[in-house]
């Protein structure tokens, strides 16, 4: 046997902060991970109801359009509730099922991957809002990120704590889905309650009749010079301080 690596995808699934349930598959080609990925997401909208099952169906519906401009060899983790389903580019020698076993190159051939997934522990309590976490973009024009990106989580500003680090907002480009928009930079949250009369030329700008939470107060404690107010029910994705220790 030649037990070569090779470039492949690993794809599954877990409930946040647990190990997977199933299998996790090794697969070769991206469009076909992808197929294996959505079909994940379809069976397990069967266990749910009502509200829940919907933000299932809402996924599948606009999933698409949030891939039409990602590199073949970016990971795509998604978010639906309680569930994280993950596509996640690999270097392996996960041996095939057929006769070939580790020979064998078909891009089509699923196996099963030999690795260790460790369970992702979370004290966010998890919410049946579907965004996207795409994995953060590694260009000159964005910092590198200095922690492991695997304990990243989507959560509500409002539920933002001291020293959280904040890498990205979500924008919803063409459809209901939101999407991982990372900062050119991480910064650290110092939040504290917002204030319309704030003079800083930010604070006065935002919606009157909406909630807000300011993350940080300004330069040095943030990026700009200004307040950072967030509507207290978007989502940011961070990593959480308990994890930064």
């Amino acid at each position: 046997m030649n037990n070569k690596t090779r470039a492949r995808y690993h794809i599954g699934q877990n409930k946040i902060g647990q190990a997977p349930e199933y299998r996790v598959e090794c697969i070769g080609d991206l469009a076909f991970a992808r197929d294996w990925n959505d079909d994940n997401v379809a069976n397990t909208a069967e266990d749910y109801e009502g509200a829940e099952a919907e933000a299932f169906d809402h996924f599948l519906a606009h999933v698409h359009l949030t891939r039409e401009d990602t590199e073949a060899r970016v990971g795509e983790r998604h978010i639906i509730g309680d569930i994280e389903f993950w596509i996640t580019p690999v270097e392996c020698a996960c041996a095939c099922e057929c006769e070939r076993g580790a020979d064998c190159d078909d891009p089509n051939h699923t196996r099963e991957a030999q690795t260790t997934v460790e369970a992702r522990q979370t004290s966010v309590e998890a919410e049946f809002s579907p965004v996207i976490v795409t994995e953060e973009p590694r260009d000159e024009s964005h910092a590198p990120l200095l922690v492991d990106p695997v304990h990243a989580r989507p959560v509500r500003a409002r539920d933002v704590v001291e020293g959280d680090l904040i890498l990205a907002s979500f924008c919803i480009p063409k459809s209901g889905m939101q999407r991982a928009d990372y900062f050119n930079d991480q910064y650290e949250a110092h939040p504290q309650p917002f204030k319309p009369e704030c003079q800083c030329g930010v604070c006065e700008l935002a919606e009157r009749d909406v909630p807000h939470v300011v993350l940080t107060d300004g330069y040095p404690s943030g990026p700009w010079e200004t307040c950072d107010p967030w509507p207290a029910d978007d989502f940011t994705l961070i990593i959480p301080a308990a994890r930064l220790a």
